[in-house]
C-alpha cells in the first residue's frame, strides 16, 4: 500500500514540478504515514550555556523543552581593554566577560610552558559582592599584590577594587563604589603614586556624573575621591586611566565633553586637588581619547585618540604634549589601512626612539587590527605584523607588555580565535613574528546558531553555526530520536566562513547556503554540504558576480533554481539579486538593488508567491531610507520597490515575508509606531501594506529577524527576538489568527530567539518513554522561593536543573532538597526529568 502511494505521488510531484525530487515525495509520505502530534523546533542565540541552544513546543506554544545546547568550557571572553601583568614569572590579565558565572574572570598565564589557568570567575551574589566585567589595567603594587576594578557589581553594583595575591585562588574586595559620592564604573590604569597609595578614574558617576579621580591607601585601607569631572568643564569619562609626570602632576585624558565635545587632556595637582582641562580635542587635533600618556625622554607626553585626524572624524591621531608650554601638536593621523587605525594603549619603547603601538582594526585580513611602529627621529608609523581573526586573534587593545625571560612581548584580542572569544597572542621584535598561543574560550561544536534549521529528506534537521569549530562555524545535525546536537561539519574559510541565512536542499540531495565571508576574496561564497560524507565544498565565490557579504541565505524557485542576495556590491554598491542553476553549476547576477526604489541591505530570504515572482524586505532605502518590499519578476529580470515603510506603517524589517493560504504576505519589522516593531501585511494584488498589531515588549517581546509559518489549524506563527515579559520570559512565541485579527503572545523560550520555527510531525526529540501517557505529579514549593525548594513527586526523580531564563545552566541535582539562596531574585526554569518524562516548571526566587 505504501509503495502505491509512493508511486502515485511521485509522479505528481514531477508532473506538476520538475524541480522537486524525491526527498520531498518521501518528506509528504513520512506525512501521510505518521499521523503524529506536530511539534515547533526553533533556536535560541544565548539559551543553554550561554551560545545557543535548540528548544521544542507544542503548537500551541506551552510544554517547553530544552532539548539541547552547544556546550563548552567558558574560561571567560571577550577581555576588553586589559593589559597583561608579570608576577613571579607568569602573566596576569582579565576577560570582562564569561567563566563559569558569566561575569568575567581572572586567569594567570605562563609563557615558558603555554598555560592558561582560571583563578577566579567574578561573582555578584548575596553575600559574595566580589564584582563583575573587569575591564582594567591590572597594578603589580610595591607590596607585591596585584589591584585591578570591575566595571560593576559590588555592593552598589556600581563596581569595585579588588586585591589579588599571586597564586591565590580568591580575591579581595577593598572597596564598593557608589555612584553619585564616589563615581561608578572604574576602568583603565591604576597607578602607585605613592608607596601604598593607588590612583585611577570612574568612567561615571561624582557629582555632575562625568566621572572621578580617586585614590585608595592599601595600607590604612581608606578610600578618597579626589575630584569631579564636568563634561563641559574638564571633559568627562576617563576611560584610560592616568600617568605622573617628572613635574610631580597627574595627567590623563577625558573621552568626552570640554568645549568642543570631543574630549580633553587633564592635569591634576596633587598639592591643591586643583583638576583643570590643559587640552581641548577639536577633532582635527583628536578626538575621543582613550589611550594612555606616556613620557618620552624630551620631557613631552605622548598618546593616541582613537577617532580625529580628518574631517569627518577620520581614524585616530597620534598627538605630543609639552608641559612647560602647554602645547598640543599632532604628530601623526592614521588614515592607511595597510599601517592599521583607531590605536590603543600607550607607546612601548623597542630600541631607542621606536615605539609599538596597537592597531585596533585595519590590516589587510579581514580589519582584524596590526601592530605598528613610531619612530620618534623620523616622525613616521610602520606597519610591523597584521592580525587574522581566526589564527591569530583580531581587534587588540590594551598594551603590550614585554615578558623578562624571553624578551618577547605579549598582548590580548578582544575577538578572533577559534570561538571569537579572544587569544593572548605572542609577538617577537627580532623575528618580527606574531604567534598566537591561547584561544580564550573555544568552541569546538560551533557557537551563535545562524537563522534557521531545515528538515532534510533524511529525516534529520540541519543547521549552521556562524563561529566556533575550527574558527569559522559548523554544520551541525539534530539526531530525530534524542533530540541532541551534533557538530557534523567545519568550515575552513576557503569553503567559507560564517554561515548565516538558512541552508535549502536542492533536488541532487545537497544542502546549500551562503557564508558571510571567506572564499576567494574574503567576501562570502555560496557553499554546499553532502549529507550522507558531511563535506562542506565550495560552489563559487560570490565575488565573482561582484557581490559582496551575502547575509540572508537561500530559496529554492519552482524552476529548480537557487536565488539568494547579497548586502553590498553590484552595479550601485547596493547589493544585488543572484540566481544559480545547480544543473549547470552557473552562477549569475540577475539584478542590482538600486537604494532609493528597491532599497537596499537584504538581511531576510526571498520567498516565491502564488503568482510565481520573489518577493523580499530591504532594511534600509526606500524613499524615506527604512525599508522596502521588493518584487523581482523571473520572465523579465525586473527589480522594483513595490512598498516602502514610512514610520507609521513599520520600519526596518529584518525579517521575510511569508504568503498565507489567504493569498496575503505578511512579516515584521524591528521599528515602526513603537521602538519595538509592527507585525504587517502585505498584499501583492494592489500592493497594499497595512500595520496589524504593534508589538509590545512586555507581551510580544521585540520584533524578531525571522519568517512566519502556517500551522495546520491555519493561523501564523513566529518568534519574535527577546522580551521583557517577566510572567513568560525569554522570546516570546507568536500566533496571528486570520480569521480573528488576533496578534498574541502564546509563550516564551529560554533566550532570544533567531530565525522562524520549524514544524515537525511526528516524536522529533522524544523518547518513548515520553510518549507513553504519564500518571506523573510533581509538586514545587515553595514557590516563590528564598533559601530552599522541596521537589515531590509520584515518580522516582532521576535529576533536577535550574535554569536561568535565557537558558543557561544554574545548576544540576539529584536531590529533591535545592540550595538556591545564592542565586539572585527573579524567575528561573526548573527542569525534572523522572522515569516516564521532563517536565518544566516556572520558579520564582524573591530575596
Amino acid at each position: 500500500m505504501k509503495k502505491n502511494i509512493y508511486i502515485s505521488v511521485k509522479k505528481q510531484l514531477f508532473k506538476h514540478c520538475k524541480a522537486l525530487c524525491l526527498f520531498s515525495t518521501m518528506f509528504f509520505l513520512s506525512n501521510l504515514s505518521n499521523a503524529q502530534k506536530p511539534y515547533f523546533y526553533g533556536l535560541s542565540t544565548n539559551g543553554g550555556d550561554g551560545i545557543g541552544s535548540l528548544f521544542r513546543t507544542d503548537t500551541t506554544g506551552k510544554n517547553f523543552t530544552l532539548l539541547d545546547s552547544f556546550a563548552f568550557t567558558d574560561n571567560g571572553r571577550r577581555p576588553f581593554p586589559t593589559t597583561l601583568l608579570e608576577s613571579g614569572g607568569k602573566l596576569y590579565g582579565v576577560t570582562t566577560n564569561g567563566g563559569k558565572n558569566g561575569m568575567g574572570t581572572l586567569f594567570e598565564y605562563s609563557p615558558s610552558t603555554n598555560t592558561y589557568v582560571v583563578k577566579f570567575h567574578f561573582i555578584n551574589n548575596t553575600g559574595n559582592y566580589k564584582g563583575t566585567n573587569p575591564a582594567c589595567h591590572l597594578l603589580l603594587a610595591a607590596n607585591g599584590k596585584i589591584y585591578g576594578t570591575t566595571m560593576s557589581g559590588g555592593s552598589n553594583d556600581n563596581g569595585t577594587l579588588f586585591e589579588y595575591a599571586p597564586g591565590d585562588s580568591n580575591i579581595s574586595i577593598l572597596h564598593s563604589f557608589s555612584h553619585t559620592a564616589q563615581g561608578s564604573q572604574p576602568r583603565g590604569i591604576l597607578r602607585e603614586i605613592a608607596t601604598g597609595v593607588i590612583m585611577g578614574v570612574c568612567e561615571n558617576g561624582g557629582a555632575n556624573n562625568s566621572g572621578t579621580l580617586f585614590q585608595f591607601n592599601y595600607t590604612t585601607n581608606t578610600y578618597t575621591k579626589r575630584a569631579d569631572f564636568n563634561r563641559n568643564v574638564t571633559g568627562g569619562n576617563p576611560q584610560g586611566g592616568i600617568m605622573k609626570a617628572n613635574n610631580g602632576k597627574i595627567y590623563g585624558l577625558a573621552s568626552n565633553g570640554g568645549s568642543n565635545s570631543y574630549g580633553t587632556l587633564f592635569e591634576f595637582d596633587l598639592t591643591n586637588d586643583m583638576l583643570i582641562a590643559k587640552i581641548h580635542f577639536d577633532g582635527m587635533n583628536g578626538y575621543s581619547p582613550i589611550s594612555n600618556l606616556v613620557q618620552l625622554p624630551n620631557g613631552k607626553l605622548y598618546g593616541n585618540s582613537q577617532y580625529g585626524g580628518q574631517s569627518g572624524l577620520g581614524k585616530g591621531v597620534l598627538f605630543e604634549y609639552d608641559i612647560t608650554k602647554d602645547t598640543l601638536v599632532r604628530k601623526n593621523v592614521y588614515a592607511s589601512t595597510s599601517i592599521g587605525y583607531y590605536p590603543a594603549g600607550d607607546l612601548l619603547e623597542t630600541t631607542g626612539g621606536k615605539y609599538l603601538m596597537i592597531m585596533r582594526t585595519g590590516g589587510p585580513n579581514d580589519f582584524s587590527g596590526t601592530i605598528a611602529e613610531y619612530n620618534s627621529g623620523t616622525n613616521t608609523v610602520i606597519n610591523k605584523v597584521n592580525f587574522d581573526r581566526v589564527s591569530l586573534g583580531a581587534a587588540p587593545d590594551g598594551n603590550l607588555v614585554k615578558f623578562s625571560s624571553n624578551g618577547k612581548y605579549y598582548g590580548i584580542c578582544g575577538y578572533g580565535g577559534v570561538g571569537d572569544n579572544g587569544v593572548i597572542f605572542e609577538y617577537d621584535y627580532a623575528t618580527n613574528a606574531l604567534t598566537k598561543k591561547i584561544d580564550l574560550s573555544p568552541y569546538s561544536m560551533g557557537n551563535t546558531p545562524s537563522k534557521s534549521l531545515v528538515l532534510a529528506a533524511n529525516g534529520k534537521l540541519y543547521g549552521t553555526t556562524e563561529n566556533g569549530g575550527a574558527g569559522y562555524g559548523t554544520v551541525f545535525e539534530v539526531n530525530p530520536q534524542t533530540g541532541k546536537i551534533n557538530k557534523i561539519a567545519d568550515f575552513e574559510k576557503t569553503n567559507g566562513a560564517r554561515p548565516v541565512g538558512t541552508m535549502v536542499q536542492a533536488s541532487n540531495g545537497m544542502l546549500y547556503g551562503v557564508t558571510q565571508s571567506g572564499g576567494n576574496a574574503s567576501q562570502g561564497v555560496l557553499f554546499k554540504f553532502d549529507p550522507s560524507t558531511n563535506v562542506i565544498s565550495l560552489v563559487k565565490s560570490i565575488n565573482s558576480i561582484s557581490g559582496n557579504y551575502p547575509y540572508a541565505g537561500l530559496m529554492i524557485a519552482n524552476n529548480g533554481k537557487i536565488y539568494g542576495t547579497t548586502t553590498s556590491g553590484g552595479a550601485n554598491n547596493y547589493g544585488l539579486l543572484f540566481e544559480y542553476d545547480i544543473t549547470t553549476d552557473v552562477l549569475v547576477k540577475k539584478a542590482d538593488f538600486d537604494n532609493t526604489n528597491n532599497g537596499t541591505s537584504t538581511y531576510a530570504k526571498l520567498m516565491q508567491a502564488s503568482n510565481g515572482k520573489l518577493y523580499g524586505t530591504n532594511y534600509y532605502g526606500g524613499s524615506n531610507n527604512i525599508g522596502t518590499i521588493y518584487e523581482f519578476d523571473l520572465g523579465t529580470n525586473n527589480l522594483s520597490g513595490v512598498a516602502h515603510f514610512d514610520g507609521s506603517n513599520g520600519s526596518r524589517p529584518w525579517g521575510g515575508l511569508f504568503q498565507a493560504s489567504n493569498g496575503k504576505m505578511y512579516g515584521m519589522t524591528t521599528q515602526g509606531n513603537n521602538q519595538y516593531g509592527v507585525f504587517y501585511e502585505f498584499d501583492p494584488v494592489g500592493n497594499n501594506l497595512t500595520v496589524k498589531a504593534n508589538f509590545n515588549r512586555f507581551t510580544h517581546g521585540y520584533a524578531g529577524n525571522g519568517e512566519f509559518i502556517e500551522g495546520k489549524n491555519g493561523k501564523l506563527y513566529g518568534l519574535s527576538a527577546y522580551s521583557n515579559n517577566n510572567a513568560s520570559p525569554g522570546a516570546q512565541i507568536l500566533e496571528y489568527d486570520i480569521a480573528k485579527d488576533t496578534f498574541i503572545s502564546l509563550g516564551g523560550v529560554a533566550g532570544s530567539a533567531t530565525g522562524n520555527l520549524i514544524q515537525v510531525n511526528g516524536v522529533f526529540g522524544l523518547s518513548v518513554k515520553q510518549m507513553k501517557t504519564s500518571t506523573l505529579n510533581v509538586n514545587v514549593y515553595p514557590n516563590p522561593a528564598t533559601d530552599m525548594i522541596y521537589i515531590q513527586s509520584t515518580e522516582t526523580i532521576k535529576s533536577i536543573t535550574l535554569c536561568t531564563v535565557d537558558g543557561k545552566k544554574v545548576l544540576t541535582t539529584f536531590n529533591n532538597v535545592v540550595d538556591v539562596h545564592q542565586l539572585h531574585s527573579g524567575f528561573y526554569i526548573l527542569l525534572i526529568e523522572t522515569e516516564s518524562s521532563t517536565i518544566s516548571n516556572k520558579l520564582l526566587i524573591q530575596k
